[in-house]
């Protein structure tokens, strides 16, 4: 399955205000290119050691399109943290993911 990413969050410069809700976006796509819904779709997050912070199995309520999947993450109203967080699709019992971080500053 090959993966797209709706923003491009590969941007390590991405920085969001302390305490404020980001909202992730992910695009599953076949090796055809064709949008398709996994049918496991989940996210994790981690915190900057990669120690896990939380997971997240999703289901409709986060999608808007065949294979376009959000979520919306509150971070953590502290002066400055870095997060990764991890995009995981399976389909057909073939696991596809993607890993990206972004950080927050308290201004």
């Amino acid at each position: 399955m090959k993966y797209k990413e709706g923003d491009n969050m590969h941007d390590l410069s991405k920085v969001y205000h302390a305490g404020n809700t980001v909202r992730l976006q992910c695009i599953f796509e076949d090796f055809d290119g064709i949008r398709v819904d996994p049918d496991v779709v989940k996210i994790s997050f981690y915190d900057s050691k990669y120690n896990k912070l939380d997971e997240v199995i999703l289901g409709t309520s986060n999608q808007t399109d065949v294979g376009v999947y959000f979520y919306h993450f509150v971070t953590d109203n502290e002066e400055e943290k870095r997060y990764v967080y991890e995009w995981y699709g399976e389909l057909n019992g073939l696991p596809s993911l993607k890993r990206s971080s972004f950080r927050t500053v308290f201004i």
